[in-house]
């Protein structure tokens, strides 16, 4: 049988069970980000610098996020790459 000490503490145990689940479902649950982009982009020189048009739909299944950052690398047939943020 157990004593009331045991009882106390596996009740002051089992309060920590919430936190620890909570902790556990926010690492293993990732955001599912889908982005549909349209069929064609825009591609062109400025006077202030290349230009990049791409029209795209962004869908978050599972969970909510925050996409703060969108980039896009091209490269021309003839070697020259460029960054687009």
């Amino acid at each position: 049988m157990a004593t009331p000490a045991e009882i106390a503490a596996y009740v002051g145990a089992a309060a920590w069970l919430p936190q620890i689940i909570s902790l556990g479902y926010r690492a293993a649950v990732r955001p599912k980000v889908t982005i549909v982009p349209e069929k064609q982009v825009e591609i062109g020189y400025t006077s202030f610098g290349p230009i990049f048009n791409l029209r795209l739909a962004v869908s978050a299944a599972r969970k909510d996020t925050i996409i703060d950052h969108v980039g896009a690398s091209i490269k021309h047939e003839d070697g020259a790459t460029h960054e687009f943020a």
